[in-house]
């Protein structure tokens, strides 16, 4: 998991905007002076301009992420459990998926310090993120160019 975010952020409606990239979690007070700005409100990520979470939520969100992401992976863990037990009942069956919803700040903390780094705890699990949930699946493994 990263510890760690860099985005780029950007003020907005002044005669010459200062840009810079921001580690988060960060020091909002630095920011604020760094980007001369009196509220973090006048801030918004380069990436995504029309984004409508702020940066003091988004740094809010990674100070979680610790916690979250331990969450996560628990909930990933209950859904394999019950993935495998459902294949011990059909063992015709070669593989089976179960959606895991996750809200709002534990998606972000999925997209943007889980996803590119997490390991399934076995090559019989795969897991991805589609539309504000993860699909967790567990059994026989496609060719790997198939995923």
């Amino acid at each position: 998991m990263k510890d760690m975010i860099e985005r780029a952020l950007s003020t907005r409606d002044k005669d010459e905007n200062i840009m810079g990239m921001v580690t988060f979690p960060c020091n909002e007070e630095e920011v604020l002076q760094r980007f001369q700005v009196d509220d973090l409100k006048e801030l918004y990520f380069v990436d995504r301009p029309d984004s409508r979470m702020s940066v003091a939520r988004f740094n809010h969100i990674i100070r979680e992420a610790d916690a979250r992401a331990e969450k996560i992976n628990s909930m990933i863990g209950t859904a394999v459990c019950f993935l495998m037990d459902k294949l011990d009942q059909n063992p015709e069956w070669r593989g089976s998926s179960e959606s895991v919803p996750l809200n709002f700040e534990d998606a972000t903390v999925w997209n943007w310090c889980m996803k590119d780094d997490y390991q399934p705890v076995d090559e019989k699990t795969k897991v991805w993120f589609h539309r504000g949930e993860l699909t967790v699946y567990y059994g026989e493994q496609k060719n790997k160019q198939q995923w």
